[in-house]
């Protein structure tokens, strides 16, 4: 079904052009960093495409029978998307969690919805959480033992994560506050200190760079929006079909990458923060957990639709379980896991709040993570054993339950009733009151107003 809808589906037409430009070696602008976007070009570049795809001019249209390389590109997220839950399942065990609730907290991610349909179309969403999964449980992996290895390896996932997105950056002040927490307890020599922090920090930096180093390297030809780039570096840029040899030389005596990084990176930041013009899917960050505000519609057809929101069984239970661990707290009934894991889940989601830009439901997917490993090791902590397996059980089937129910939204099946018997809020349909403007450019069109950053 990765394959259906044929249709050029919501950010695609961004994601889709990026993988193309990758392939052309075109310099070109977004707001994200490259990791995951990289990844996309050269497996999409293996598969013997040649970025012909003019995904820009395509949205909402119908793919070309000469034109079925987007399966190839669709089917790269959603390999690294489909290995989010066996690593999440690694983590918890690392953690000492039992391995049916560790086993609970890998399948209740895997139904959910969003994570699902952002996993199957052409973003860079999927390799986000598969860098993220994967950090958390080297991360987890560190804490059970940690040797020299470990560190490095939770330091390289760190930085590959942060490459893919900023929505990554979270897991600093995780990682930060377990070694504070690690500091005042056992009181190391200063030595240790600094030799661990030397090797999880310098890892995570040289992945991060290296990340955008490759980025400058591969893309030397001008492209979408490269004005944008600071005048001191633009002849570092080859005109794209103006080639000549005289180029090549200003590459190499230009600005540095350094220097290159962290302009293009505040241009970035901008560019982000400014993008607040009202869009007919944006949700507000206060109403994600509980699922009170609206979903991003992916694809509409006649009795057909792919709506991006989370499930609720998953949202609801795994956010009253953030409220009980408070409670549980009160009676000791929770042990440093759940500190640990509840305050991973606070950093992760409470910096959205206080971002001025335009935001969407899929943006609570990391937090998310959190909240669901948290509701499984609280109710294998706080409950009596026979108990916490019942309850267990109960939540996995309702989450379960909850994703066949919601299927005909994940894959676009045919579904008549479901706009009326699916839809159970109406905030998800019409959301909170908040002005839209009409005004296509307006909406979409940001080169005129920041061509001159």
């Amino acid at each position: 079904m990765i394959a259906e809808p044929s249709k050029v589906i919501f950010d695609e037409v961004h994601f889709g052009n990026f993988s193309a430009w990758y392939i052309q070696n075109r310099f070109h602008f977004d707001i994200h960093p490259p990791l995951g976007k990289m990844l996309m070009g050269f497996i999409a570049g293996a598969t013997q495409y040649k970025g012909d795809i003019d995904f820009a001019n395509k949205f909402g249209e119908d793919y070309h029978v000469n034109e079925l390389f987007f399966v190839s590109q669709r089917i790269t997220p959603a390999v690294f998307s489909a290995m989010t839950s066996p690593l999440l399942f690694c983590a918890m065990r690392c953690l000492s969690v039992p391995s049916f609730f560790a086993a609970s907290a890998g399948l209740i991610l895997t139904t959910d919805m969003s994570l699902i349909v952002e996993g199957k179309f052409i973003l860079s969403d999927g390799m986000l959480h598969f860098f993220t999964c994967l950090h958390i449980f080297a991360f987890c992996l560190f804490m059970n033992k940690a040797t020299p290895w470990r560190t490095i390896f939770a330091g390289v996932t760190m930085g590959a994560a942060m490459a893919c997105k900023y929505t990554a950056l979270g897991l600093i002040a995780v990682d930060g506050m377990s070694q504070l927490v690690w500091i005042i307890m056992h009181f190391p020599p200063i030595i240790d200190i600094i030799e661990r922090g030397t090797l999880m920090l310098v890892p995570a930096f040289f992945t991060f760079i290296s990340a955008w180093i490759l980025h400058f390297v591969i893309t030397p030809y001008t492209g979408y929006n490269s004005e944008y780039i600071n005048v001191n570096h633009a002849s570092t840029l080859i005109p794209w079909g103006k080639e000549n040899v005289t180029y090549w030389g200003n590459r190499l005596i230009g600005s540095g990458f350094i220097e290159r990084i962290i302009d293009w990176n505040i241009v970035m930041n901008r560019i982000n923060m400014r993008s607040d013009i009202p869009h007919p899917y944006e949700s507000y960050p206060k109403y994600w957990p509980l699922l009170m505000d609206k979903y991003v519609g992916f694809y509409h057809a006649p009795n057909r639709n792919i709506h991006c929101l989370g499930s609720p069984a998953t949202y609801w239970l795994s956010s009253v379980a953030i409220g009980l661990t408070f409670v549980a707290a009160l009676f000791r009934k929770i042990d440093w896991r759940n500190v640990l894991l509840t305050w991973a889940w606070a950093v992760s989601y409470f910096p959205f709040v206080l971002v001025p830009r335009t935001m969407f439901m899929y943006h609570y997917l990391v937090p998310l993570m959190f909240a669901i490993m948290n509701m499984c090791c609280l109710i294998h902590c706080a409950l009596p054993e026979g108990i916490s397996d019942s309850v267990m059980m109960l939540v996995l089937v309702v989450s379960i339950a909850c994703y066949i129910y919601f299927r005909p939204w994940i894959y676009g099946l045919e579904c008549p009733s479901c706009p009326t018997t699916h839809m159970w809020s109406h905030h998800w349909h019409k959301g909170y009151d908040k002005p839209i403007y009409t005004d296509i450019l307006k909406m979409y069109n940001t080169t005129e107003r920041y061509a001159t950053i």
